[in-house]
């Protein structure tokens, strides 16, 4: 009974030393924070340089499969994306103009924040930068982040970005003989410099605050300035249909009803004009009869001057 509790306790011990060196095990330590930050929690990493369609991709495996670049939406700006701290990411970003084939990956190392964040992370990377800004760490988490994870995040930075060789000097400790061409040095390509990181940009000052509460200020009475013009043209498109809709539907109308009124009156008088004419005609004729001297008088009758009137 006593051998097979020694076996079992040797096999225990074997079985935790070999999950102890498994290699899951390193990361699942590195992510654990020292406030008990588990390994799956996870910081938003927003990208605020990143305009609408330029390219992105972000994976935890550097595979070609794994790192398709995409177009950026409009809907999905500000870009940001969760990662888990501890480990290591592979960033592709690039320009609209760029095409995938020039776009490289960025490595770059997660640190374990001390406590848990409330904002996301602001990484000021633009599209198609050569490296990524490892210091930005410093400014972005803040007493958050521990010494011995920005120190490890500028080893990862320098393992997985390693200085290219400088080329090799030409041999000067021979002359070339006189008359005699010097042969061309080795054609080589140049390597590209490597960029310094750039330390944070630092905090703006009073004046500069002072300039944007300005440019807000100005900003906020140009959109009421625009409320009132809005509002002032929509009063006279109503004044100007209210106007056009009585021009046509009454004054036109009244004008018309009045001028046929004016022609019946005129036609009227004009009527009664020619029958008073006919009726002034008809009395002078009367009197003109009653005038004329007449040929045989009846006796008694008085002459035709002495009628009475």
């Amino acid at each position: 009974m006593s051998q097979r509790v020694i076996r079992l306790a040797v096999w225990l011990a074997l079985g935790g030393l070999a999950l102890a060196r498994a290699p899951g095990g390193d990361a699942h330590a590195a992510t654990q924070g020292p406030e008990g930050y588990g390994p799956q929690e996870t910081i938003v990493l927003q990208f605020p340089l990143l305009r609408p369609g330029d390219w992105f991709a972000l994976s935890d495996r550097p595979e070609p499969d794994a790192l398709v670049p995409r177009r950026i939406a409009a809907s999905e700006v500000p870009v940001r994306h969760a990662v888990v701290p501890g480990q290591v990411y592979y960033l592709v970003t690039g320009r609209a103009s760029q095409s995938p084939d020039q776009l490289t990956a960025l490595p770059f190392y997660v640190p374990v924040p001390a406590q848990p964040l409330a904002a996301p992370v602001v990484v000021p990377i633009s599209p198609g930068a050569p490296q990524f800004p490892t210091h930005f760490w410093r400014n972005a988490l803040g007493p958050a982040l521990t010494e011995e994870e920005f120190r490890r995040a500028l080893q990862t930075a320098a393992r997985l970005n390693p200085p290219r060789p400088a080329p090799p000097e030409p041999d000067r400790s021979s002359p070339p003989v006189a008359n005699t061409p010097a042969p061309p040095p080795p054609s080589q390509p140049l390597p590209a410099p490597t960029p310094a990181t750039s330390p944070p940009p630092p905090p703006p000052g009073p004046d500069l605050q002072a300039e944007i509460q300005s440019l807000r200020g100005d900003l906020d009475r140009l959109r009421v300035g625009l409320w009132f013009a809005l509002i002032g043209f929509a009063l006279g498109t109503v004044s100007v249909i209210f106007i056009a809709a009585w021009w046509f539907s009454v004054w036109v109308p009244h004008r018309k009803a009045l001028a046929r009124f004016e022609g019946d009156l005129e036609r009227r008088l004009a009527g009664q004009s020619s029958a008073i004419s006919d009726l002034n005609r008809q009395v002078q004729a009367m009197r003109q009869q009653l005038q004329a001297p007449s040929a045989v008088r009846k006796p008694g009758f008085p002459p035709s001057g002495d009628l009475p009137e």
